[in-house]
């Protein structure tokens, strides 16, 4: 690391490296530029647009920084992040509260537990146990419900659409929590 802060002193120009440094820092801001435009335009959401732009200049930096040059490339990075995403120190701690950890959250999307799970399946989750109920369910009952049963939920969340099993367990668990609503 720091290979060339190893260099004898007058080896490297120090304005090569202000170079560098500027040049990096130009990249990432052109890299930004470019992300933004993707989300002006509607092709990324902010929060994926700020993931980006995060990873690359982590990658920037930490180049940099084994090369042995100091730079503000992070700072600079962190700037361009809030300004696309004003909300991204939010966003990432969500992405990591749950497990597995997502590359983000969004409205397709429900955080249950540790797990995310597709409004798709949530919304078949709920039409099973209307089934057993024989009355609709709202989200809230869904959402403790698959809470409360977390083999379920995980069993469910990394698939298309629930298997006859995970059927059979909703059916089963909904008749021993709610035995006096179950038909």
């Amino acid at each position: 690391m720091n290979h060339l802060k190893n260099l004898p002193p007058g080896t490297i120009w120090p304005h090569l490296l202000e170079a560098i440094e500027r040049d990096v820092i130009a990249e990432i801001q052109s890299y930004a530029k470019s992300r933004k435009n993707n989300v002006n335009r509607g092709a990324e959401t902010p929060e994926l647009a700020a993931v980006f732009i995060d990873k690359y200049a982590a990658g920037l930096s930490k180049a940099l920084q084994i090369a042995g040059i100091d730079s503000r490339i992070r700072a600079v990075a962190d700037k361009l992040v809030h300004e696309i995403d004003p909300e991204f120190d939010q966003h990432m701690q969500a992405r990591w509260s749950g497990r597995p950890s997502a590359l983000i959250s969004n409205n397709e999307e429900r955080h249950i537990g540790r797990f995310f799970i597709r409004n798709e399946l949530f919304e078949q989750v709920k039409v099973y146990m209307a089934t057993s109920f024989g009355a609709p369910v709202t989200d809230n009952v869904a959402e403790e419900f698959l809470a409360n049963h977390p083999n379920l939920l995980g069993s469910i969340v990394g698939y298309d659409e629930i298997d006859t099993e995970d059927r059979s367990r909703i059916w089963d668990y909904c008749r021993s929590d709610f035995p006096a609503n179950c038909s």
